[in-house]
């Protein structure tokens, strides 16, 4: 079987995956936290919570629902636990990750429903973090993690025309 060259620079979608492993590898050591996980592996939040018995109860029942509904709008979701026997989730934490090549000097790129989400889960009390790889020559790369301002991103949508045809 022949092998396939991919541009990373272009194929975005390979790219995202690939980047959001390596965050949630990084964000796993800094952390010192097993319980983060990539949102792509599951099919919504209770499926996470059945698969690795988390108690989720104890959070907020508007911040469960939201979640439920719109899991896949956010890359990377943390697990704060009270009680690692029991597995207590205590605090969710979100993660929104993203790359840029270290030349680019403009504003990064969110979806209006990540946007959305990560704008209606900090209005509950929900940390959100953005966590950046700034991309440079030879495969070197920054990795920083900070809390994420949604005032910094440019916001788009994912239909290439307008769905109602204006």
């Amino acid at each position: 079987m022949k092998s396939k060259i991919r541009n990373l620079k272009t194929d975005y979608a390979r790219r995202a995956v690939m980047f959001e492993h390596l965050a949630r590898m990084n964000i796993r050591k800094r952390r010192k936290n097993n319980f983060i996980f990539n949102t792509r592996n599951f099919d919504d939040l209770s499926q996470l919570a059945v698969k690795y018995r988390l108690d989720i109860a104890p959070l907020d029942i508007e911040i469960i629902d939201f979640l439920q509904r719109n899991f896949h709008s956010v890359d990377l979701i943390e697990m704060d636990l009270s009680d690692l026997n029991q597995r207590i989730v205590k605090n969710v934490v979100l993660y929104e990750v993203k790359t840029k090549n270290h030349s680019n000097n403009s504003k990064l790129n969110l979806a209006f429903s990540s946007y959305n989400a990560y704008d209606f889960m900090k209005r509950k009390g929900v940390t959100v973090n953005l966590a950046s790889f700034e991309l440079y020559d030879n495969w070197k790369y920054k990795f920083s993690l900070e809390e994420l301002n949604l005032d910094n991103f440019k916001k788009y949508t994912r239909f290439k025309q307008n769905p109602f045809g204006k």
